[in-house]
């Protein structure tokens, strides 16, 4: 499902009203009609008691649209105007005035303070419609819709969004002050970034698209910000599995992971690429964490990363012996639980210039690539990022904050700028390819926020990478599969007591959906 920011959304409706001659209060008219069918098929109409609250912005305008619908198929409407009516649109003008003539009740709020007056109203409400503020708020919100929202929020009634719940940037999802907490939101034409986004997903509810009327030929030629992962999109991208291919055709990854006091992140990394379907998967490790792995696994092979007696370096004994490792793999996965310091600093360099086959980089190799970044700029084969906010920042030079606060812009550009594949873990993990293209991930959960899952996340997208999958879509499906193998953990032990490793058995389940 393809999202739009609000400029490409205002960009289609443009279009559709000057190219195809489809005049705006159609559009309008959709809209509002759009909503007053979702609450009447949740709550029916008659009997209900609704307030509708509308700005002076076309948002306000599908307001009076949806009131006069839910008006006429018998609930009983109070619709308010919060702010002042100088600023209608002239299609809000419009459908306020239709519901003048129709002798609708009507108030206005123009001052926080008359909120009072209203209370039972409001309290006895059993629908509220927030049709305040739209797409285009870009600063925090004031009053009196700010207390007009504070105080929706408060009611025990269904609370729908019309567009996009108010107070919520339309591009990022941040919260600008306060927003409405909706139970249903109804779009327009595509969903806006912050409907799909964390932290605005939070005040969506259920979502749900209404078509208005633009014409399909316009999505062929329109700009999207992203697209939404679904099933149907994420299986056709999983590379097939001839039925006479064996272990040496499905592929052999090679994973620079671990140490001594972090052999776990090493195999929890190692499982996950044997689950995604690879053939074969050798740990290189330092010699001290060999010997900890060695009786922990049986389906790992493992190799020493370094020459015995031997730092790591960038010296060309040091890289000789880590590429007679790569020699024969299909790829290679590097970071969790590596040894930190200037010398592995300088092999992750030297191995990102010159490895023949595509690097998978996580974890404690992403803080040392941190200060080397053009280096990136040297690859000959794909290279694929899977930061979580604060390796991103350390990546970045920013800081977490600044990260979560654009998380689709930040990963987007930092991919472009440096030619990687990027995944931004994370509440809605972004994808990000080199050619501007990005994916907003909807599974998993908080569950996930625990040591090793994104252990997990690297061996399966190498292992994915390792039996050919196109490194965009090795990593689409990778998050897809992890985030949903996380969602089915967290639903059979719930997310408080989910381990990394309960996401083993889950991954080959969801594969086999997938396949399916």
């Amino acid at each position: 499902m393809r999202v739009c920011t609000a400029a490409q959304m205002r960009e289609l409706d443009r279009r559709t009203i000057e190219e195809y001659g489809v005049p705006s209060l159609v559009l309008m008219e959709c809209a509002g009609r759009g909503v007053a069918d979702l609450i009447r098929r949740e709550r029916g109409a008659s009997g209900q008691r609704v307030v509708v609250l509308c700005g002076a912005g076309n948002n306000g305008g599908d307001g009076f649209v949806a009131a006069r619908h839910l008006a006429s198929a018998g609930a009983q409407v109070t619709t308010y105007l919060v702010g002042s009516a100088d600023g209608l649109t002239p299609d809000a003008r419009v459908n306020l005035q239709i519901l003048e003539r129709l002798g609708a009740d009507l108030r206005t709020i123009a001052a926080p303070e008359e909120l009072d007056a209203e209370e039972t109203i409001f309290a006895s409400a059993t629908v509220i419609v927030d049709a305040l503020l739209g797409t285009g708020l870009r600063s925090e919100v004031r009053d009196p819709a700010r207390r007009t929202i504070e105080r929706a929020n408060r009611c025990r009634a269904l609370r729908v969004a019309v567009d996009i719940p108010s107070g919520l940037d339309a591009d990022t999802g941040a919260v600008l002050g306060v927003a409405f907490a909706a139970d249903h939101t109804v779009t327009f034409g595509y969903p806006k970034v912050a409907l799909v986004s964390h932290p605005g997903c939070e005040r969506v509810g259920r979502l749900q698209v209404v078509d208005i009327g633009i014409p399909r030929q316009l999505e062929e030629r329109a700009t999207f910000a992203a697209e939404l992962l679904e099933e149907a999109g994420v299986a056709p991208r999983l590379a097939a599995r001839p039925a006479w291919g064996h272990k040496g055709t499905h592929g052999h990854l090679l994973v620079v992971a671990g140490s001594p006091g972090k052999t776990g992140a090493a195999l929890l990394c190692g499982e996950a690429v044997l689950r995604s379907g690879a053939g074969l998967c050798t740990i290189a490790a330092p010699a001290p964490a060999l010997a900890a792995l060695e009786c922990k696994t049986r389906e790992l092979m493992l190799t020493p990363l370094l020459p015995e007696g031997a730092e790591p370096s960038d010296s060309d004994d040091v890289f000789a012996h880590l590429l007679a490792q790569v020699a024969g793999k299909a790829a290679v996965a590097l970071g969790p639980g590596i040894p930190r310091g200037e010398g592995m600093a300088r092999l992750i360099a030297r191995l990102v210039r010159e490895s023949p086959v595509p690097l998978v980089i996580d974890a404690d190799g992403l803080n040392e690539l941190a200060p080397q970044l053009p280096v990136l700029a040297e690859a000959r084969v794909p290279v694929l990022l899977t930061p979580h906010p604060g390796e991103m920042a350390t990546l970045t030079g920013s800081s977490v904050d600044r990260i979560q606060a654009d998380r689709l812009g930040v990963a987007t550009a930092f991919a472009q700028q440096h030619g990687v594949y990027l995944a931004l873990k994370g509440a809605r993990t972004i994808v990000a390819s080199p050619d501007g293209r990005a994916f907003i991930n909807p599974t998993g959960n908080a569950g996930l926020g625990s040591a090793g899952t994104g252990d997990v996340l690297t061996g399966l997208v190498g292992g994915l990478v390792a039996q050919k999958n196109d490194p965009l879509d090795a990593l689409l499906v990778g998050v897809y599969v992890h985030g949903l193998a996380g969602d089915r953990a967290a639903a059979r032990l719930g997310g408080r007591g989910m381990l990394a490793g309960d996401l083993l058995v889950e991954v080959g389940r969801v594969l086999k959906d997938l396949e399916a």
